[in-house]
């Protein structure tokens, strides 16, 4: 019997691994909460770090053919240019508007069986919300590629709202495509806060427009150093290393338009004739300031919500795999070298897997291509399983390529 595999999110992850099943003789089927590469549409023009060659695997590669482009997509492009066309290639077509409610073990919750040879014997059941009401669909294995963007952080400094923050107005919680839209931004009062590289990249498309006059930008970080973005040493990556060091100029020396607020956060929110303002607690004590919009670039996690009734164990701190948090350590740059076994991508529920950014959760160190080699190592050890096993079925692994 054909093993079937389910993956949930159709990103770039997400297809990378409905790609690499097909070539391994699953039966696929890739639910879609949206539509294929959804997050990465709400980029807009935002470019990536790093250039296709490290985005896309010579697998996905070989199903496109040859591409008119490459080097650096902004998302957009890359959801239109690559992502739709590989979900065109699979022979079941994405399921898009398919929302998984729950994954569970056919009559099988997280509490039976629980480390027993027999749980592994009973398929995956998952509660499907789709266009055309609640649907149950069963799978051998399945891959959760559901990352973390459709779940930010909250931009109140203890993990929780600010007061004031469940109720507020003109936040924005992924980084907007400012330069194309520049009349909505020129003139407007901006409260950004964050010290990564969302915060950085709006920043910087901040600093283009305010070139030409407009109002004043407040930069909320939580950092106290004169620099607050991380740079890389000998960063290989120079679009990467060139924006942080514009904007460390610009918050190692603050231009008339731009105000920093170090070692602050957000503690409350609300509005008053019209406009918004946040409360903000910093070194230099506790400020009100007006915006028209604020900019809460503070990170995403996951929504481990589906997982609820599997065994599945999640890093207590960054709620990724917790195998893969003790694996990856300390390690904060998305270009250290790696040595990861299948064993640390184990998650603790046999063949249901938590891959790309779902697996790393709450962690910024994740780039395209440590998915993909998440992914090589999972098929090769279903394959090698089967090998070894000498009988049918997914307890053996799924067949061989064809």
């Amino acid at each position: 019997m054909t093993p079937r595999l389910v993956i949930v999110g159709a990103g770039p992850i997400g297809l990378e691994a409905a790609v690499r099943g097909e070539a391994r003789g699953w039966e696929v089927t890739v639910l879609e909460a949206e539509e294929p590469g959804a997050h990465l549409r709400r980029w807009g023009g935002i470019r990536f770090f790093t250039p296709l060659a490290l985005n896309l695997s010579p697998l996905a590669r070989a199903r496109l053919g040859p591409l008119p482009f490459d080097g650096i997509l902004a998302g957009t492009e890359f959801a239109d240019a690559v992502l739709r066309p590989l979900a065109a290639t699979l022979a079941s077509p994405v399921r898009t508007r398919h929302r998984v409610v729950g994954i569970s073990r056919r009559r099988t919750g997280r509490y039976e069986l629980a480390g027993l040879p027999a749980r592994t014997e009973r398929p995956f059941e998952l509660l499907v919300e789709s266009p055309a009401g609640e649907l149950r669909l069963e799978a051998d294995g399945v891959i959760d590629a559901t990352g973390t963007f459709g779940l930010p952080r909250w931009t109140g400094r203890s993990g929780m709202p600010a007061l004031g923050e469940r109720g507020a107005s003109e936040i924005y919680r992924w980084p907007m495509p400012i330069l194309s839209d520049p009349d909505r931004w020129t003139s407007a009062r901006v409260v950004v806060v964050g010290n990564g590289a969302s915060a950085a990249t709006m920043i910087d498309g901040l600093a283009t427009l305010r070139a030409e006059g407009g109002g004043a930008v407040s930069w909320v970080t939580p950092d106290d150093r004169s620099r607050p973005v991380d740079e890389v040493p000998g960063d290989p990556l120079p679009d990467r290393a060139g924006l942080y060091a514009r904007v460390n100029n610009l918050a190692a020396r603050p231009p008339s338009w731009l105000r920093i607020h170090r070692r602050a956060a957000v503690t409350a929110l609300g509005s008053a004739g019209g406009a918004g303002w946040v409360e903000v607690a910093g070194r230099s004590g506790v400020e009100l300031i007006p915006y028209d919009r604020l900019l809460s670039m503070v990170g995403y996690r996951p929504s481990p919500g589906i997982l609820a009734e599997t065994t599945v164990a999640l890093d207590p701190v960054w709620e990724g795999g917790a195998a893969l948090a003790r694996a990856l350590g300390g390690t904060r740059d998305c270009l250290a070298k790696l040595d990861l076994k299948v064993e640390d991508l184990a998650s603790g529920e046999p063949d249901l897997f938590l891959v790309g950014q779902r697996g790393y959760g709450s962690r910024s160190s994740f780039l395209l291509q440590a998915g993909q080699a998440q992914l090589d190592l999972i098929f090769g050890a279903w394959a090698l399983r089967r090998r070894g096993a000498g009988r049918g079925g997914l307890a053996a692994g799924p067949p061989e390529p064809r």
